[in-house]
């Protein structure tokens, strides 16, 4: 199962000095931990926006994780991906 942890750090600027709430979206990081299959280890994924975490998990396209200690890159368990869909429709996220 993932733990998510969604940056705050990101303060966008635009025309008038704000971004829309989706513009952000687009280019705020999400780090979340799904378990690497073969060290059985959580290993945090910071690569995807919240916007490019919904899309992928939208359209059921595959959403990789990686684990430097086993050089392993794999794409999520579905318990990940549903935990991470979860995560991404809760008011925090």
């Amino acid at each position: 199962m993932s733990t998510i942890h969604q940056s705050s750090g990101v303060n966008g600027s635009g025309a008038n000095g704000l971004l829309g709430s989706d513009a952000v979206l687009r280019v705020t990081p999400m780090t979340f931990f799904p378990t690497c299959p073969t060290c059985k280890r959580k290993r945090p994924q910071s690569g995807f926006s919240v916007y490019t975490l919904r899309k992928l998990l939208e359209l059921g396209l595959p959403i990789d994780g990686y684990c430097l200690e086993c050089d392993h890159l794999w794409p999520i368990s579905k318990l990940d991906r549903i935990s991470l869909a979860k995560s991404l429709s809760s008011p925090r996220g």
